[in-house]
């Protein structure tokens, strides 16, 4: 019993030191390969198929990698501490061989006490269905007691990522006179975790037979603040339950489920500023009038609503969920750029007439309406891969150099769209025009340079005039 509270001490410090070396030395890197959660899909996590940072085709048991060969799994994604051989890992490290390669089973695992990871593989008569696979970890009295296994997925959304469903299945094998626990807990940062016992399980310590057997868990998680870019650790500890003697039964797991993800909502903060986009005190929340700090984690959605110096300096990246003006005659320049995420389909709404002079990336499809009688004149470079769609019946401008813009121009109902002289829009997917009525066209190249590589498609009635108009400039 002292020496097992002595290795519970040394891995608790060596994973505590670890985590905190991580953090200090920014080891935690967006380039690095792990589920990677990019919306709000559903992520199954079977063994059976590749899931990129997570495993690389079927799981054989042949170890944990950063480059996963086929039959690994993949060390950005994963952890496994307490075996023998490395009590204590790194994610991003290489463990291809003993404890951690035990390779492939279709029975009961333990040979002459070795413990270790390995894949448990279905024959259609033991207890799977044929070729599943289930990744396994057989403990012993000198691996996986205590012991840990960790996924850490990463938020590749724009938005908080304030809660989600997680589920999996747990097999075990109650073939020994011996009860083995695993639990369930998770961290923001790999260093505080949060327990959760409703999960908790443990096997029987008299044993049942060869059979494999199982349990279903699942859990809301809730209250998070996973931001953008964040990870997120989801782990299991194990040890001896502390009935019964003897060798232990296997565990294992298949079917890991994230779906149901939620976001924080974003914050909508007024311009109040004397000049610059992220100063101190430029912004107020509208929600509660105290003043706020822009977040570009989150983000937050920008509003103009009169007030502020209407000269606005964009003097670094800015990313934000929309961006409304309420009031005319704002302008927004400099040498920064603002990202434009389009939270609930929304990008920009001007209800006046104002000028966005900086440049701006479409980060995902969104609309931009321009109210009756008003112009909204864009005239920094439009990027990103989003797809525009012009609502309104005010002119949106574009008069920047647009010839890296990838996504899709959508021009609906009586809308107008305006390229200027010395401007220049190239768009690489299909894009759109459309119009039941009206008498102005809906797009308008004024001496500008338009490009529809992705192709261009035009339905609608104009009352004998154009959907589109070619007054001077090139058209393509």
């Amino acid at each position: 019993m002292q020496e097992q509270q002595s290795y519970r001490r040394k891995l608790r410090s060596g994973r505590i030191l670890a985590a905190a070396a991580a953090a200090t030395l920014g080891m935690a890197s967006a380039a690095e390969a792990q589920l990677a959660i990019p919306g709000a899909g559903t992520y199954v996590i079977n063994f059976d198929s590749t899931l990129a940072g997570v495993n690389n085709g079927q799981f054989a048991g042949l170890g944990l990698s950063p480059t996963p060969a086929a039959g690994q799994v993949d060390s950005d994604g994963w952890r496994i501490d307490g075996f023998s051989d490395s009590p204590t890992t790194a994610f991003g490290g290489t463990y291809a061989s003993g404890d951690f390669a035990r390779g492939t089973t279709n029975g009961a695992f333990e040979i002459s006490g070795s413990g270790g990871l390995f894949a448990l593989v279905g024959t259609g008569t033991n207890d799977l269905a044929l070729d599943d696979r289930v990744l396994m970890i057989q403990p012993t009295g000198g691996d996986w007691t205590l012991g840990t296994l960790t996924l850490r997925i990463q938020n590749n959304t724009s938005q908080v990522i304030s809660g989600f469903d997680f589920s999996y299945r747990l097999y075990y094998r109650n073939d020994r006179e011996r009860d083995t626990y695993v639990n369930f807990q998770h961290s923001g940062n790999d260093a505080t975790y949060i327990p959760e016992p409703s999960l908790n399980f443990i096997t029987p310590a008299a044993s049942s037979g060869d059979a494999l057997l199982f349990t279903d868990k699942s859990i809301s998680l809730t209250g998070l603040t996973l931001s953008p870019g964040a990870f997120y650790y989801l782990q299991w500890v194990s040890d001896d339950g502390g009935s019964g003697s003897g060798t232990r039964d296997e565990v294992g797991w298949d079917n890991i489920t994230l779906a149901n993800f939620t976001f924080a909502p974003a914050n909508n903060l007024a311009w109040v500023g004397d000049n610059t986009w992220g100063s101190n005190n430029a912004w107020v929340d509208i929600a509660t009038s105290l003043p706020a700090t822009w977040s570009n984690f989150g983000p937050d959605n920008a509003v103009f609503n009169g007030s502020g110096n209407a000269s606005v300096n964009v003097a670094a990246a800015q990313t934000l969920g929309s961006l409304t003006f309420n009031s005319g005659g704002y302008s927004l320049g400099g040498t920064g750029s603002l990202t434009i995420n389009g939270f609930g389909g929304v990008g920009v709404l001007a209800q006046a007439s104002n000028t966005v002079a900086a440049s701006v990336n479409v980060a995902a499809n969104q609309t931009w309406e321009v109210a009756a009688a008003n112009a909204l004149n864009v005239s920094g470079t439009l990027g990103g891969t989003g797809q525009i769609t012009k609502l309104g019946t005010g002119t949106l401008i574009l008069g920047g150099s647009n010839g890296s813009f990838g996504g899709a121009v959508n021009v609906t109902q009586t809308s107008r769209l305006f390229v200027n002289t010395g401007a220049s829009l190239t768009s690489s997917a299909a894009s759109t025009v459309s119009n039941a009525g009206g008498f102005n066209p809906l797009l308008d190249v004024v001496g500008g340079s338009v490009a529809f590589n992705g192709g261009l498609s035009g339905t609608g009635n104009q009352n004998n005039n154009y959907l589109i108009r070619l007054s001077s400039g090139s058209f393509s």
